[in-house]
């Protein structure tokens, strides 16, 4: 914080493509100024049940990419790069974060040779369910990081409470649609994880809950209604259509012509004026 002005933090959306013509995408890259001169703060995101022992390879692949990209041609420089990596494993992570302490016996090699072998270390944010590491930042951050740490539950109400929670921090956040936006992701990635959950099981310990959390159950109510009411209309709109089709078939137009004025498919016009005979 003493260092990156945090002012000047401009997203980079950037792809890698390696010579296999395998894709690999920066989860996050930001410009920034670094005392006073540009660099780079990366976050790489580890979405994995495992402790990932090869991540540190995955960085520096991503670093050399970026530095060759940043290769200022005038001062013969390249920028500054902070590699932060966000985990929220199953468990804890125990793997080393310095490139060296993968390196077999380089602690014992003459300088000559330590001064041939790349070295550098990330830092590290633990967001497993054990993990001790602290969780701060404004309301929407937490809820976020909260979610990403829930995921991971083996027991379901463990989880449940962990969605309650996120669920409360979000409705401290006072920007409504910025709110509105993390819910649905949030309800979205926890539907579509391995997490062995349903949409009924939050309804019911949300309804269980005595304090704003039932605000829960009620956008799920809501939204059972909403998709309900969407079915109805377009239910609606499609027997009016068939309706103007079967008038117009009266006036005597073709089925191609029917179906270009009421957006029906052909087939289905066919078969309606069918069923009419």
């Amino acid at each position: 914080m003493k260092h990156v002005d945090l002012k000047t933090l401009t997203n980079q959306n950037r792809e890698y493509i390696d010579k296999k013509i395998h894709k690999d995408f920066s989860d996050l890259l930001y410009q920034a100024e670094i005392d006073g001169k540009e660099g780079y703060v990366y976050f790489l995101f580890e979405h994995k049940s495992y402790e990932d022992q090869k991540v540190i390879f995955q960085l520096l692949r991503y670093m050399t990419r970026i530095w060759e990209e940043n290769f200022n041609t005038k001062t013969k420089k390249i920028p500054i790069i902070i590699p932060l990596v966000i985990y929220h494993g199953k468990n804890v992570w125990k793997i080393d974060t310095r490139l060296w302490k993968y390196i077999e016996g380089i602690e014992v090699m003459p300088k000559e040779i330590q001064q041939m072998t790349p070295d550098f270390k990330f830092t590290l944010y633990d967001y497993s369910p054990k993990s001790k590491t602290e969780i701060r930042g404004r309301a929407i951050v937490q809820a976020v990081l909260e979610m990403l740490k829930a995921i991971r539950e083996n027991d379901k109400n463990t989880l449940i409470d962990g969605f309650i929670y996120f669920v409360s921090l979000v409705e401290d956040e006072t920007d409504i649609q910025l709110a509105n936006e993390i819910f649905d992701l949030g309800l979205v990635y926890l539907m579509n994880t391995e997490a062995d959950i349903t949409k009924e099981e939050l309804l019911k310990a949300s309804l269980e809950r005595s304090d704003s959390v039932q605000t829960l159950a009620q956008r799920l109510l809501d939204e059972g209604m909403e998709k309900g009411m969407e079915r109805g209309i377009e239910k609606g709109k499609y027997d009016e259509k068939l309706k103007i089709a079967l008038n117009l078939q009266k006036k005597g137009l073709s089925i191609e012509t029917i179906a270009e004025v009421t957006e029906l498919n052909p087939d289905d016009v066919k078969k309606l004026f069918e069923k009419k005979k």
